[in-house]
């Protein structure tokens, strides 16, 4: 009782409004890297929807061909856009306020460098892998991007992970040329199709409590430049757009890449993931594998409310993958969620998207491999006055093979196969308050050489949020599904999930306050979160937030994640359990008009004792720093 107390007390003396309680989306994807990091350069330096032309307005978040082509016919006939009210009435408030951080009103105004470097030292960690491994335990990203003029442009990519020695241990590079009828892009880039089947960039359908972010899909497709750390993701080479007939595009690329690739008896078996190359053995790992592949896609546009696109993309690995019991061992093979063996595939799929004037969005994409595996996806999205609602369903059988596919959440390489539905709502009154929801399921086909894997998840949330004045309410409920192994047997476990929000800004501070609990079963595990955020400013140029975090969990079971703010493109969404508080300061200083630095640290404490069987440092203290210079 007395621990409640000192909750509800410490909700009880906030008073706020933020817009940051109804567009969370990074919070439900704990591996959302590459998406949080290009949302956090889109916010860092935001596009002019007065200056940009169309291929870079459709390498923004959330847009559609419809809404840029909405854009750009407006601001052809109005001379520009001079507020922003006019992008709310051309996109609807619900889209608007998706996109709000990640453009400006202001022109462009000649050739521009930007320079991003941030870095991260764990000093509780230093000493641990200093003796384990031959780097340092610095973590390190650079990132380069200059603009000439409307048509030239490039970008350069250095990342290190603490342990490994060289500071461009991944390393990306881009050059552009675009007009409005072709572009022309050298480097790294991916692409990006329909409902992802065969090619899934960051932009991946995702859990959310706004509709359109889950259900907007396009038919077209799109090659975008790859400026992330994201290691797993992308291609290296060269890629083609022509939009001058038929007039949604033609698409070629060609790519060549080193992949990492787990090796048995020298023998490459399965793609690693993780991106580190610190160890003896994960050095040898590196570039093991030549992936060369190359693609095409045609679109048409029948109407302005009916498109379709088709795709070929064929993929060649040498040396042959080889994937089997003979080879594995019956222990090994039997974990493995990767299932693909040889040396070929291509992959072909048709996407089609069509609207209604009264409201309604059907999207859908057809896939098939070379060995005749299949896929499916579609979406039914309906958006009236303050109501918005759809569905999506996927199925995958499991012998489809995609390197590049991603579905739901899912960005592994050759995803599991599985079958799924996500209906969501959204309710928004004019009072100001806002009911919003979803439902998820999932049944995976996938079957292991010896155990069957789970074989289904669902989940379920509802949020209430309310704004008035300058105070801010969030209640959110969630209950998740899933069977998991303990012990030696399978258990089909529940979560139930409560939070509770407020923000409120009194004077220059602006202040958040969350109460989260957690309770599990069949495990009878619970686990409850508080934490008090204060946001101001010390001056014009120097803006503070605060944070301090109270846990106590059961177990790793019962864990709870906390997204934190963190330095831009840096993802902190950090699993807490155990016992134990945290806090963390974050300064952001724009030092002039060229410079703007942040400094972050991070300090937690917890019992010595973590619930998966080891034990874990008892003191975590961490420096985060990033620096944008633009000149």
């Amino acid at each position: 009782m007395r621990t409640l107390f000192i909750l509800l007390t410490l909700l009880g003396a906030l008073y706020a409004q933020s817009d940051s309680l109804l567009l969370q989306a990074d919070e439900f994807d704990e591996e959302a890297t590459a998406l949080t990091e290009i949302l956090a350069y889109w916010r860092v330096h935001p596009v002019s929807v007065n200056d940009a032309d169309r291929a870079t307005l459709l390498r923004m978040p959330y847009l559609t061909s419809r809404d840029v082509d909405v854009l750009i016919r407006y601001r052809d006939e109005h001379d520009g856009i001079h507020h922003s009210d006019e992008l709310k009435q051309l996109w609807g408030e619900t889209l608007y306020a998706l996109v709000r951080p990640y453009i400006t009103l202001k022109s462009w105004n000649g050739p521009s460098l930007r320079m991003y470097q941030r870095g991260y030292l764990n000093s509780d960690s230093r000493r641990d892998i200093t003796a384990r491994y031959p780097g340092n335990a610095l973590y390190s990203y650079t990132r380069l991007e200059y603009r000439y003029n409307q048509h030239i442009s490039a970008g350069m990519v250095w990342q290190k992970d603490p342990g490994e020695t060289a500071w461009n241990d991944h390393q990306n590079y881009y050059l552009r040329y675009a007009t409005p009828d072709y572009s022309l892009l050298a480097g790294g880039f991916y692409p990006q199709m329909g409902h992802g089947l065969i090619f899934g960039g960051p932009y991946a359908a995702r859990k959310s409590f706004v509709p359109a972010a889950s259900l907007q899909r396009e038919a077209v497709m799109r090659l975008k430049p790859d400026l992330t750390s994201a290691e797993r993701q992308g291609m290296n080479g060269v890629a083609f757009t022509w939009r001058g007939f038929p007039s949604s595009g033609i698409h070629v690329f060609y790519a060549r890449n080193r992949r990492d690739a787990a090796l048995k008896n020298g023998v490459p078996y399965a793609l690693r993931t993780d991106g580190y190359h610190r160890t003896e053995r994960e050095l040898r790992q590196a570039g093991a594998l030549t992936e060369e592949t190359w693609g095409a896609a045609m679109g048409y546009h029948f109407s302005t409310s009916l498109s379709l696109t088709a795709a070929l993309c064929d993929i060649s690995y040498d040396p042959p993958v080889v994937n089997n019991a003979a080879l594995l061992g019956e222990a090994l093979k039997g974990k493995q969620y990767f299932a693909f063996s040889g040396a070929h595939n291509r992959l072909i799929s048709l996407a089609a998207r069509g609207h209604t004037a009264s409201g309604w969005n059907l999207a859908g994409e057809f896939a098939r491999d070379a060995k005749q595996g299949r896929a499916m996806a579609g979406t039914v999205y309906f958006k009236k006055a303050h109501w918005e609602s759809g569905a999506r369903f996927w199925y995958l059988s499991p012998d489809f093979q995609s390197p590049f596919g991603r579905v739901f959440e899912n960005n592994a390489l050759f995803p599991r196969a599985e079958r799924g539905y996500y209906l969501t709502f959204s309710y928004k009154s004019a009072a100001g308050w806002r009911l919003a929801g979803y439902h998820l399921y999932r049944q995976r086909l996938w079957r292991t050489y010896n155990t069957p894997w789970p074989g289904q998840s669902a989940e379920q949330a509802l949020q209430w949020t309310y704004r008035h004045a300058r105070r801010a309410w969030l209640l959110r409920y969630r209950h998740v599904t899933d069977e998991v192994f303990k012990g030696s047997e399978w258990h089909t476990a529940t979560g139930h999930k409560v939070r509770l929000e407020i923000e409120t800004r009194t004077g220059a501070l602006r202040h958040r306050g969350r109460v989260a609990f957690t309770a599990t079963a069949p495990f009878r595990e619970q686990g409850w979160l508080v934490f008090h955020q204060i946001g101001g400013r010390w001056s014009r140029s120097i803006r503070y937030t605060l944070r301090a975090t109270f846990f106590r969990t059961d177990s790793w079971e019962s864990r709870i994640y906390e997204y934190e703010p963190d330095i831009p493109g840096a993802f902190a969404n950090y699993a807490l359990f155990g016992r134990g508080f945290k806090w963390s300061v974050r300064l952001d200083w724009r030092i002039n008009a060229g410079i703007h630095l942040w400094l972050k640290g991070r300090y937690l404490e917890k019992d010595g004792q973590s619930a998966v069987g080891h034990t874990t440092p008892e003191l975590n203290r961490e420096m985060r720093m990033g620096v944008l210079i633009h000149l």
